[in-house]
């Protein structure tokens, strides 16, 4: 297991360096005790570190080694070979409009559900940008106007080879794009470094507005000020989060907000609870079921008013309110 885990962190930082991590370029050694106390050192052969990159799934070693090619078609599949994308609607409470539309890559299950490598995570989140630049473009061409929201992992900024490609795609794009461009920066662990942030807004902040998203129960966010960031977010659709905890997670991002004087943006709602206590704490921008299904494609920005998504029991109340209203007009 420790052979493993050393073949995994010295892949992952060669992949980030170079952008392609070759197995001529692996080197593992076992320490062991030797003669009079002293340590020496034993380097596993090409076929130890081929099955060592089988067992620890990484597809571009078990590419080059010797295993059957029925062994390397189930343990590393081509995670990326059929990407589809989804355009989820975003709202805007200060406008009462859906104004932005993130572009969701969907993957074709496999029936091995290896975790995806650093390549393949850049190659997915750069397809979905360049898709979604497209439908862009050509919607900007007929005079419809919408945000496009493009999601970037923290680890793929990360990772050089990474923002590399990323900034490369984004030099491509017409100009007329880069206003409606908003880059989520999603799974930013708590604690992050104020230069780490700064990296991203240097790579990214020339060509759209960027929304960096907190960790669930961050409370210290000394590293998000003084960058040029547009606003700053939660993700609320992670399954381990009880309604106590989106609670205080919706109060501490809407404080926040204030505190920096940035946009407020919450994702994965899915429930018209959650939503109501989000629209109630000030949160400017939501997103989620909740708003709406999941397009083939974006649309134009388009009206939607609060009384049109809110809990059926507020439009119960409001519509009591109106019905008491009218009778004492009438009489």
């Amino acid at each position: 297991e420790s052979a493993i885990i050393c073949l995994r962190i010295l892949h992952e930082l060669t992949t980030n360096m170079f952008g392609a991590c070759a197995h001529e370029q692996i080197c593992i050694e076992r320490a062991y005790e030797g003669d009079n106390g002293g340590l020496r050192s034993e380097r596993f052969s090409r076929a130890a570190i081929s099955h060592l990159a089988a067992d620890a799934n990484i597809a571009d070693l078990v590419e080059e080694t010797g295993i059957p090619a029925e062994q390397v078609a189930a343990v590393a599949p081509e995670a990326t070979s059929q990407i589809t994308y989804r355009f989820e609607p975003v709202w805007d409470a200060r406008h009462e409009a859906i104004t932005t539309y993130i572009c969701e890559p969907e993957i074709a299950p496999t029936e091995v559900g290896a975790p995806l490598t650093i390549k393949e995570r850049t190659h997915i989140e750069v397809s979905a940008l360049e898709a979604g630049a497209e439908f862009l473009d050509r919607h900007l061409e007929r005079g419809e106007r919408f945000l496009l929201g493009v999601k970037l992992s923290f680890e793929v900024l990360s990772s050089p080879h990474g923002r590399m490609e990323i900034a490369g795609l984004c030099r491509s794009l017409p100009a007329t794009c880069r206003q409606y461009l908003m880059f989520l920066i999603t799974d930013i662990p708590q604690g992050v470094a104020h230069s780490r942030l700064s990296d991203f807004v240097m790579t990214l902040g020339h060509f759209g507005r960027i929304v960096a998203t907190v960790a669930s129960g961050a409370r210290n966010l000394a590293a998000y000020q003084g960058l040029g960031l547009f606003g700053i977010a939660c993700d609320l659709g992670a399954a381990d989060l009880d309604n106590e905890r989106i609670a205080t997670d919706i109060a501490q991002l809407s404080a926040a907000g204030r505190n920096l004087r940035m946009t407020t943006l919450v994702y994965g709602v899915h429930s018209r609870a959650t939503l109501a206590l989000a629209y109630g704490a000030g949160i400017q921008v939501v997103h989620g079921g909740c708003i709406g299904a999941a397009l083939d494609a974006p649309r134009p920005m388009m009206r939607l008013k609060w009384s049109e998504i809110a809990p059926l029991k507020r439009r119960a109340q409001r519509a009591q309110q109106f019905d008491f209203g009218h009778a004492l007009a009438v009489a």
